[in-house]
């Protein structure tokens, strides 16, 4: 595994992981702030703690009421909106946010596909942008239609340019892409193109699911799976959970950043 990181325990007591480059991205429905506080938090420091040499850095949009998260300092939190906090954000709007990642999706394709062609001008190894939407109704459904273009765009293309999207929400986010679809005809014309159908659902193959309940259960499943996995809060602490994940065998190369 590349970038694994903890999602809870099985019945068995079992440490249950999964991989950020298998993903590639997660869809999170929590039922309150603490939970998925805890979890942005675990999910963090997981990565930190266990990401085999590479580089990770993360985007983070918090909207008013929830922008009480307690981040790891060696995190490298390198594009951060807070909507009423100013000095912790280097982006001064939702609409900033996401074309800063517009520009990082610009760069990264640009770069890869002179990779590609083999003639970059200076080889390099890009790190990993992990993008946690804290509320994601908050941030991609605006008046400003671009924003869900760029939202499903970094749906589309991210994976290949090694960026993750974790869009949490504590309401149901299952008809979010229909919703955006609504808003701009658009987005709808796009996810036609990619998939050649109009089944705008987000269990879709962009990305996996997981329900945290209001009992602390944690239901999992991956993309384009039809069950969930039940599991629970996991019991043993971080580094004693870190131990069960295997390591990766083969030889990474070592990362710079962009």
């Amino acid at each position: 595994m590349t970038l694994p990181f903890i999602i809870g325990e099985d019945s068995a007591n079992e440490v249950v992981f999964v991989d950020f480059e298998q993903l590639p991205h997660l869809f999170v429905s929590y039922n309150d702030e603490a939970q998925i506080r805890e979890f942005i938090g675990s999910l963090i420091s997981s990565l930190q703690l266990n990401n085999n040499g590479l580089l990770v850095d993360y985007a983070l949009a918090v909207s008013a009421r929830n922008h009480h998260l307690t981040l790891r300092r060696d995190c490298n939190i390198k594009y951060c909106f807070v909507s009423d906090d100013y000095l912790m954000s280097n982006v001064g709007s939702k609409l900033k946010f996401m074309q800063a990642l517009l520009k990082e999706m610009r760069s990264r394709s640009i770069y890869f596909r002179k990779l590609a062609e083999g003639k970059p001008e200076k080889k390099k190894q890009v790190p990993h942008l992990i993008i946690l939407l804290h509320d994601v109704f908050d941030i991609v459904l605006s008046s400003k239609k671009s924003i869900g273009q760029i939202f499903l765009q970094l749906l589309l293309l991210g994976k290949a340019l090694k960026m993750h999207v974790v869009a949490a929400s504590g309401n149901s986010y299952r008809m979010l892409l229909k919703q955006l679809a609504n808003l701009d005809p658009s987005v709808m014309r796009k996810f036609r193109n990619q998939f050649g159908h109009d089944h705008l659902n987000i269990v879709t193959p962009l990305g996996a699911e997981l329900v945290i309940t209001a009992e602390d259960f944690i239901f999992f499943k991956k993309a384009n799976a039809i069950d969930y996995q039940r599991l629970y809060p996991a019991r043993k602490s971080l580094h004693e959970s870190l131990s069960y994940i295997p390591r990766v065998t083969t030889t990474l190369p070592m990362v710079a950043p962009c």
